[in-house]
């Protein structure tokens, strides 16, 4: 692997009521770079780098990044390591509605990483499959909340799973269930079950 950690800042699209009262807009991108502008002129613009820095609250920008720009920079190196045998991951970190969900789920019209790194893993999973070779893929959807590990697509409603570690695989969660997929709409199946089972509360902004 080339990299085997990468952290990537993202602007999201402007809500309609952001839009229509003409909010300020104090982040900018330069190249990789995050700029924060001090808009009371006191402290300047201050530039954070990063691996990519990618502008989505400006369709008009000449930088501006749609979802297919932010899953080209993202998937390639994902799938390839992915497919060398790593464990790979991605974290979306913000605080609320700040564009995790954007990024990572997006809309029907607009999907994000995760519908569309499920195209592109099949996508290759049918073509090595096609010269013989066999796949395995198993779905599995927890959450952690309030320091409460649970499992989102078990029929039990099972809380506070155990978080235990295999001497040889790895970290693993205890009874946590696995389910086969063959294909993008399985997968989809089983994550939209996992949707409606997560948890929904209003939360301080940090």
């Amino acid at each position: 692997m080339a990299d085997t950690f990468r952290v990537l800042v993202r602007s999201r699209p402007l809500s309609n009521n952001e839009r229509s009262g003409d909010v300020p807009i104090c982040v900018s991108m330069e190249g990789n770079d995050t700029c924060i502008t001090d808009l009371s002129g006191n402290k300047g613009t201050r530039k954070f780098p990063f691996d990519a820095s990618f502008l989505s609250h400006d369709e008009n920008s000449a930088n501006f990044a749609d979802q297919s720009k932010v899953y080209d920079f993202v998937a390639p190196q994902t799938l390839d390591n992915a497919f060398a045998g790593y464990n790979v991951a991605i974290f979306a970190y913000g605080q609320t509605g700040s564009g995790k969900t954007h990024t990572m789920i997006g809309p029907d019209n607009d999907p994000g990483l995760i519908p569309n790194l499920l195209e592109g893993l099949f996508s290759r999973i049918n073509a090595l499959t096609a010269e013989g070779k066999n796949f395995t893929l198993q779905v599995s959807f927890l959450e952690i909340y309030n320091d409460n590990v649970r499992d989102l697509l078990s029929s039990k409603k099972a809380y506070n799973l155990k978080v235990r570690e295999h001497p040889k695989s790895g970290p693993y969660v205890e009874s946590l269930q696995w389910f086969a997929a063959s294909s993008v709409d399985d997968v989809r199946r089983i994550l939209d079950a996992g949707y409606r089972s997560r948890t929904v509360a209003s939360t301080t902004m940090n």
